[in-house]
């Protein structure tokens, strides 16, 4: 998460227009905070399709409170998507993708 502190009004930013590097965080960087975990194979139809993901679809995995996010990686190591655990229906659930940009 980030903090007030963290943050830069737009005087500030127009400041330092010329050198922004330090202030541009990744998607990845943003949800470092949730677990993440690669896709096998077996689950990249249903990755790439938005689709529930049973745990056996990733190579490995943290265990998962009901409601907590993992991130979803390609097997190429993308990150590709935030997932939610639904402990009733034992499946990950899509919360949001992101748009494939390296593959």
């Amino acid at each position: 998460a980030f903090s007030l502190e963290q943050s830069l009004t737009l005087e500030a930013l127009e400041a330092h227009k010329d050198e922004l590097t330090p202030y541009i965080h990744t998607l990845e960087d943003i949800f470092s905070r949730f677990p993440k975990a690669q896709i096998k194979e077996s689950g990249k139809k249903y990755l790439d399709n938005g689709n529930a993901l049973e745990l056996k679809h990733l190579q490995k995995w943290a265990d998962l409170a009901d409601g907590e996010m993992i991130r979803i990686y390609s097997e190429e190591g993308s990150f590709r998507a935030l997932y939610k655990w639904n402990e009733k229906r034992q499946l990950l659930e899509v919360e949001k993708m992101f748009a494939l940009m390296d593959e």
